[in-house]
């Protein structure tokens, strides 16, 4: 009862959006109405409804003049922000050229950036967006290598070298994985070190490694039960998947640059598996 009384009124809504007759709706109207049935606000990216928005109040005949040239104003303006945290991520990754070593990799460093930029796009959490992405890049590198590329003795040595954390445990692994364990540790300092520059709090890193490691260890349970031909129960699977996934990873990751949110007990919160993050 509780599900069929919560989901009534977007039924409703929606019936009632698609019984409505375009003859009898302004062209403007119409065209929101026809937005609103394909993409609802509440499941779109905050700042590609903005955009979509502008271009839509702007044949409003009732518009604001003033409140529609500082919409705009204010959409450029953070979009500019966004363009030179782009600048900065593409040469980051063009610096450590990884792809010669490890070409089997998928290249999706614009489709990281929109997703941080469609977690948080405010001002204010550029450091967010810049810590979001770039542990997002990492642990496309680390599932492709687990998933697609690695062998069994091989991702062995990796896990091994990851609980570590360590620079000596590179000597460990073979050729092609150095530079993916070195990038790793380094990025993982170059987020200290913004925090440090920026006076943001630095125990926030800690935090992230130690979700890197569940990451790692988890995709090495998941190696184990390929090389073993183990049918896991549903159960199994689950608990496991819950870390794959990388939810908690990525949402660690992305408390890490929002200042006086990132306390020790949003962490804490975030280790103990909420519901509303498992959800995701």
């Amino acid at each position: 009862m509780e599900k069929i009384y919560l989901t009534r009124p977007f039924w409703f809504t929606k019936a009632g959006l698609e019984s409505l007759k375009p003859q009898y709706l302004s062209p403007n109207l119409a065209e929101q109405v026809t937005h609103a049935l394909y993409q609802p606000l509440q499941r779109g990216i905050p700042r590609v409804e903005a955009r979509h928005y502008i271009s839509v109040y702007e044949k409003d005949a009732s518009r604001n003049e003033k409140l529609l040239r500082l919409a705009k104003i204010d959409f450029n303006l953070v979009q500019m922000l966004h363009k030179e945290e782009f600048c900065h991520i593409s040469r980051w990754w063009k610096d450590w050229d990884l792809r010669p070593h490890i070409p089997y990799v998928r290249d999706r460093i614009v489709e990281c950036f929109f997703y941080s930029t469609a977690v948080c796009f405010e001002p204010q959490y550029s450091l967010t967006r810049l810590v979001l992405t770039k542990a997002m890049i990492m642990t496309s590198i680390l599932d492709d290598t687990y998933d697609a590329y690695g062998t069994y003795e091989e991702l062995k040595c990796f896990t091994n070298a990851v609980k570590r954390w360590d620079m000596n445990a590179i000597d460990q692994l073979p050729k092609y994985m150095k530079p993916i364990y070195m990038a790793l540790l380094n990025v993982h300092d170059e987020f200290y070190q913004e925090m440090m520059a920026k006076k943001e709090i630095n125990y926030s890193s800690q935090y992230l490694e130690e979700a890197y490691k569940d990451l790692v260890r988890c995709y090495d349970v998941e190696t184990e039960w390929l090389k073993k031909g183990y049918v896991q129960t549903m159960e199994e699977y689950l608990a496991n998947a819950l870390v794959t996934i990388t939810s908690p990873l990525l949402t660690t990751a992305a408390f890490v640059g929002m200042g006086e949110i990132a306390t020790p007990e949003a962490f804490q919160w975030l280790q103990s598996q909420p519901r509303i993050l498992m959800a995701c």
